[in-house]
């Protein structure tokens, strides 16, 4: 249980940082058009919910061998996610 509680702070951690990226980003850069910004920020809170509820209902309680997979599956799932989120706010400090 214990790990399963550090897993979603840390998913609200990676969340967090990413949306105040975000907020940085729209605050100091003044050529960020507010639509990419909104559909990045829906972006990160759909892929906070998402991987809560994900890291909440493991898949086969009771085979841990399964268990593992799931939750390194779902480690690997947020890490691509956070990439990319990456990459659309590298783009959108980019634009002009």
């Amino acid at each position: 249980m214990a790990k399963r509680r550090i897993l979603k702070k840390t998913i609200n951690g990676v969340t967090g940082e990413l949306f105040t990226e975000l907020l940085f980003c729209q605050t100091f850069l003044p050529a960020v058009e507010p639509e990419k910004v909104e559909g990045v920020m829906k972006r990160i809170f759909e892929v906070q919910d998402e991987f809560l509820c994900r890291a909440q209902h493991p898949d086969g309680n009771r085979d841990r061998k399964r268990v593992k997979r799931y939750y390194r599956k779902l480690r690997a799932d947020f890490e691509n996610e956070v990439n990319a989120i990456n990459q659309d706010l590298g783009s959108l400090s980019e634009e002009k």
